[in-house]
């Protein structure tokens, strides 16, 4: 069905019951064109931040020693600048409405749904690791490697404990602001599961290298997720911060074997627990979103299908696989799982819909404002830095991943303009989209033939 709506309490394929050119759908269009407008420039005054402190420090290591209190204090600065700054500068632009909403700093709707979500929040963002890494070995069956920037470790206290301040806290704060506290509040009108899944695109996009991006897309959903479901935006930073303490952690025991093992442990019971913490939160006191009314059956087969992708996912980053047949599969069935649950909730729920556009559209009009396509276009080509590719084949995946989401993008600034609900004033901007993604091809499509020329 093209168009899965709900309607006065069904579910069911209707014609949209606006007229075309609706004064409040075309309202909702301008609003949603807004918020991705100032969303773009956020991200695009985050790369700007971060070329030029790079520069900065390449500067200042010309006349300093290599230190690791200097690299932590500049890295502390970026953060903050790079992510604080712009995105509540932003925030000033919004509608008043929009402003009342960001930035929840309330307390959780109580305390056990924050303990309770805390400890399965940081279980499910560490999960995310083992999807990471299983999608790193997966395109290593294509000759794809992901590389990582490599960090000093600490050699004192006083270091340590500046390293965890720039890991854990910092991070955790700013970005939560940033993105959980002033990107998807706004977006919370055209439904939560839009909401939470735009941010964590824009929020995985920003950490820009691929080994990153993945992990943190899961890590986005989950941190959205538990913002929501508890009414505050410190659970979400409990996490994230819970989340990169362990990170800090690991990167200093890696090289011990026994606090190396001992950390393990503290892994696998932490697993054990997020489990155990998962049934008690849904129990306890939170705001549902709505994606739990669907049969246990359907529950059923979702959890089965996340637990064959997620052990899949860990052989694929503990052994060197030969194929990647079983990843795709596993992959697949996970998504249709995954569908099917959320089609089924959708029938049992009987909710009206949340805006007068329709999810495609929301989803298009968000992702394709020339800001937003020109921000995601400089972050994937920065990401793919940190990607090398060693045979035909990885050039062919490679390329082949890149087409389909230019030519994604390409389709929903197609679809805007070819709407015959929205008017002329909300496709403008989408114009000025289409003569930046025609201008990224030819550029692409130049640069490869001179690099191609320049081989032979």
């Amino acid at each position: 069905m093209s168009e899965n709506r709900y309607f006065y309490g069904t579910y069911e394929n209707y014609n949209n019951p606006f007229t075309p050119k609706d004064p409040i759908l075309n309202r909702d269009a301008r609003h949603l064109t807004r918020l991705s407008l100032l969303a773009g420039v956020g991200i695009l005054c985050f790369v700007l931040v971060q070329y030029v402190f790079s520069f900065l420090v390449l500067w200042l290591r010309s006349f300093t020693e290599p230190s690791f209190m200097l690299d932590a204090i500049l890295t502390i600065l970026v953060t903050i600048i790079g992510i604080y700054v712009p995105f509540t500068v932003v925030q000033r632009f919004y509608t008043p409405e929009d402003r009342a909403l960001c930035v929840n700093l309330d307390a959780p709707v109580s305390k056990k749904s924050f303990i309770y979500a805390l400890v399965t929040g940081t279980a499910a963002v560490f999960a995310g690791n083992y999807i990471t890494s299983g999608f790193s070995g997966f395109v290593s069956t294509y000759d794809i490697e992901f590389s990582a920037y490599e960090t000093e470790s600490p050699a004192t206290l006083l270091e340590f404990l500046l390293f965890i301040f720039e890991v854990a806290v910092i991070p955790a704060l700013v970005e939560e602001v940033a993105i959980r506290g002033i990107v998807m509040p706004p977006l919370r009108k055209y439904g939560d599961r839009f909401a939470i899944i735009m941010s964590a695109i824009i929020f995985a996009l920003m950490h820009s290298n691929m080994l990153q991006i993945p992990f943190a897309f899961v890590a986005g959903l989950v941190l959205a997720y538990f913002a929501i479901s508890t009414n505050s935006l410190w659970t979400a930073v409990a996490i994230h911060a819970a989340n990169n303490l362990l990170s800090a952690v690991s990167a200093v025991v890696i090289d011990r074997p026994v606090l190396s093992v001992i950390y393990m442990w503290m892994i696998f019971a932490l697993l054990v627990a997020g489990v155990i913490c998962a049934k008690k939160f849904i129990k306890e006191p939170h705001y549902s979103l709505g994606l739990t009314f669907a049969p246990k059956s359907e529950k059923r087969f979702l959890f089965a299908s996340g637990a064959v992708f997620l052990f899949i996912s860990f052989v694929y980053s503990s052994y060197e696989g030969n194929s990647s047949a079983p990843y795709i599969l596993t992959a697949l069935l996970f998504a249709v799982c995954l569908r099917r649950y959320f089609k089924a909730n959708n029938l049992q729920r009987g909710a009206l819909p949340k805006s007068s556009l329709s999810l495609k559209t929301q989803v298009a009009l968000y992702c394709a404002t020339p800001t937003v396509v020109g921000g995601w276009v400089i972050l994937i080509l920065s990401a793919m830095q940190s990607v090398t590719v060693t045979s035909s084949e990885g050039y062919f995946f490679l390329y082949g991943a890149l087409a389909a989401v230019l030519g994604a993008a390409i389709y929903m600034i197609y679809k805007i303009l070819h709407s015959k609900s929205l008017e002329s004033k909300s496709k403008a901007v989408y114009r000025k989209s289409l003569y930046v993604m025609i201008g990224v091809c030819i550029v692409m499509i130049i640069t490869s033939f001179i690099s191609n020329l320049l081989m032979f």
